[in-house]
Parts: structure tokens; sequence; C-alpha cells
């Protein structure tokens, strides 16, 4: 039952992950909130103005745009006007009347997101980066900081990316690019309370500032709305993608991030409309088509599922979620070959992701390594305590391998327990709990 079961669930793993998160005072999130100057308006702000155009944005009324409707959520989003409007008098009638009124940097006509998006290193790019770290130096500029952090967050080097996005926060307070990437570095390992943390602190820099650059301001709201839906504040995570998607129509990262979040929603439907939407405006994306991947999955369509996987890798052949779920496919299908070699290519790529470990407890566990299978699978959970997929797998070697019964049983009813757990991996751990009790009632049966 295992062996069948798990593999249809696991192909749908990263998309789909949600995670287990304190509420926290949401309140306190909004106010974290930075409107961007429409690229296309080339207008003068004051800092006061500014302040008002945040309090516009996040008002509880501006939710149209979060408000679940599949039309309104993926496509047209509700570009507040207070956030692209300003007022040329303002800042003038506040200051002195000899005083000269800056005009801010002229826009560019799209807003630069594609910078922030490196595709992943391919294996030279990869391995050149990690004999490099090994010899280099402790730096103390701050350029050089960044880079070196950036080598050690791309290789999987996440501890020594920590170390040193801290070492270059310290010695440079205000490089805001540090701040911010080090949220997403946090955001990236599940800590959510230090990313919102970070984000403070990037946000109070940008309030420093008379004139933020719009393009970090970009990156800055992206992220922001990547944490409020981590922390399952999806509704004001969807109303930042919506107007990021509203300032730039091929904004292909946000709508796979919307896309993801109704998928976590179980909301089929919503999550195609987005995904293709987002593939129609913009430029080919492997993030959408890897969801339409998982979708076509969830929607028993296998053969479609591996069509978009495989198209995801060609666009991008060491894409990370695509190479897993095609692994999980591979696995299904009987192609074991197929299978390691994807799995062992994206372990490579991403040491941290759990759900790479459960697909590769799979591989394990089919091949008949079963010690090597509960290590991934352990790996699996140490990564994300929450991961009930992982807790699932190591459950069904302890019942069918080591006959560890007990074990087994709380390892089933942890994933009653895990919060995001879907329901058919909810249903499949309920019904090995009753045939484990079965068997103890009657050893026999």
């Amino acid at each position: 039952m295992f062996s069948r079961k798990i593999l249809l669930w696991a192909v749908a793993l990263f998309c789909v992950k949600t995670g287990c998160f304190s509420q926290g005072d949401d309140n306190a999130a909004k106010d974290l909130d930075v409107p961007i100057v429409s690229p296309s308006v080339e207008e003068k702000a004051s800092p006061r103005n500014r302040s008002t155009q945040k309090d516009k944005l996040t008002a509880k009324g501006a939710n149209a745009a979060a408000s679940g409707s599949q039309n309104s959520a993926a496509a047209s989003g509700s570009q507040n006007s207070a956030a692209a409007s300003g007022s040329q008098n303002s800042a003038a009638a506040s200051g002195s009347g000899n005083r000269t009124q800056k005009d801010p940097p002229k826009q560019s006509a799209r807003i630069g997101w594609q910078q922030f998006f490196a595709p992943p290193p391919d294996p030279e790019k990869f391995s050149n980066l990690k004999a490099k770290l090994q010899t280099w130096p402790q730096e103390t500029e701050a350029k050089k900081l960044l880079q070196k952090a950036r080598a050690h967050n791309m290789v999987g080097q996440i501890n020594a990316a920590e170390a040193t996005y801290r070492r270059l926060i310290r010695l440079h307070d205000s490089n805001i690019k540090g701040h911010l990437e080090l949220a997403q570095l946090y955001l990236k390992t599940n800590r959510i309370d230090k990313c919102f943390s970070y984000l403070k602190a990037t946000k109070d820099i940008f309030d420093s500032k008379e004139f933020p650059d719009q393009n970090m301001l970009f990156q800055y709201r992206y992220t922001l709305a990547l944490a409020f839906i981590k922390k399952g504040n999806r509704k004001d995570g969807h109303l930042i993608l919506s107007d990021l998607i509203n300032l730039d129509k091929s904004f292909t990262p946000g709508y796979a991030a919307m896309a993801s979040s109704y998928l976590q929603l179980d909301k089929i439907k919503a999550a195609k409309f987005i995904a293709k939407r987002g593939l129609d405006r913009g430029l080919e994306d492997p993030r959408l088509t890897n969801i339409l991947g998982v979708i076509a999955k969830k929607e028993h369509n296998p053969i479609e599922a591996r069509r978009w996987f495989d198209r995801a890798l060609k666009k991008s052949p060491h894409f990370v979620p695509a190479l897993v779920n095609r692994a999980s496919d591979s696995l299904f299908r009987g192609e074991y070959d197929a299978a390691r070699l994807d799995i062992e290519h994206a372990i490579k790529l991403n040491p941290i992701l759990p759900e790479a470990y459960v697909v590769k407890g799979v591989y394990l566990k089919k091949t008949g390594q079963f010690t090597q299978a509960e290590l991934a699978m352990q790996k699996a959970i140490m990564l994300d305590p929450e991961n009930g997929y992982a807790r699932y797998g190591l459950g069904t070697l302890k019942a069918q391998v080591s006959k560890d019964h007990g074990e087994a049983l709380r390892l089933f009813n942890e994933v009653l327990q895990v919060k995001k757990s879907e329901a058919g991996l909810i249903e499949l751990a309920k019904r090995n709990i009753e045939s484990l009790q079965q068997s103890r009632i009657d050893p026999n049966n």
C-alpha cells in the first residue's frame, strides 16, 4: 500500500507545502508593507506622502485582490491608486519656502525584477563555487561579503551563508541587500520569526531614504508576500502579489507564488487558472510549468504531468522542484535509474530540501536499501519536523521492514497531528493505524 500510494502524494510535495506557523501579531506585520511608485509615473513624493500611501495600501478595505476569486486574485489585482498617485505639492508645502524640492530618480518603464531571479547553477558552476569558497579569504568590504554570502547560499551551505550575511550587517548595518537577503534565507529555511525581524530592519532602511530604489522595493514586497503566506496570512500576501502583478503583468514569480498558495488550499481550478495566465502573460517559467505538472498529477493525469515536468526541465535543467517531481513520477513508472539520477542531482543542488529526501527514501525502499531509506526519511524529518510525508514513509519502514509496530504507530499518529498533512495522507495513516491495532488484537489475522 505504501509504495504506490505515497508516490501519488509525493509528486505534489514541493508546491503544496504549507507549514505550521504561529500567527503572531498580524497588525504589526501589516505595518511592514511599503508602496511602490508606479514605474510608468514619474512624480515627486515626500516621505510624508509615502507614509499616507502605505496606510491606504494596508487598510482593511483594500482586500479585493485577496478575496479568493480566481479571476481577481490571479489576473487583475487591485493596484491601489495611493501607491502610484503621490502629491507634488505636499513635500514643497511642508518645507521652507527657500528649500528646493528634489526630483526622484526617473523610473524605468518596467520594474527590473528579473535581476533578482537568477537561474540555479549548472553542475560546473556549482563545483567551481564550492572550490572557490574553500580558499575565499575573510572579507570586510560590503560588496565582497555579499558575493561570498550568496555563493554559500547557492551551494546549500546555509550556516556559512547566514554567518556571512550577519558579518556583513554587523560591519555595514545599513546595507539593505544584506538585511533583505538574510530575511529570504530565513524564509527559505522556515525560520519565519527571524525572517520578519530582518524584513522589519529592511523596511526601517527604506524609511530612512527619501527616494528608495524601486527595484529593491519590488523585491522586498515580493519577499514580504511570501512571508505572509508562509505565516498563514494569505489575504495580505495575495494582495501584495496582485499589486506587483498589476505593476508588471509579466511578473511570473508572482503568478507562481499565488498559484502555489491556492494549490496549498486545494483550490485546483484557481491555481490552474493563475498558472496558465502567468504563462500567457510572461516568458516561459519553470515555476509555472512545474506547478501545472503538480496540478495534472492531482487531476490524475500522469501523462500530462510528466509533460509539464519535462517542459520545466527543458527550460531550466537544474530546477530542483521539477527534478524532485520527475524523480517521483519515474518511481511510479518503475524507472528507477532515471529517478536516482534526478533525485541525486536535486539533492546536490539543494541539500536542505526535505521533500527530496522523502523521494530518495522511497527510491531506496523500492530498491531494497532499507537502512539507507530510513536514514533518508530521518534526514527529511530533521530538516522539517512538520513533514507528514517523511513521518509516514518512516512509519511504513518501521511497520513493514523492522517490524517495530510501536514506533510505527507513534509515527502514524504524528502524521495526524501535523497541521500541514493533507487529507489523503491522513487517511492513509489512519488505515495503517487500524491495521496495526488489529494485528495486535489478533496476531494471526
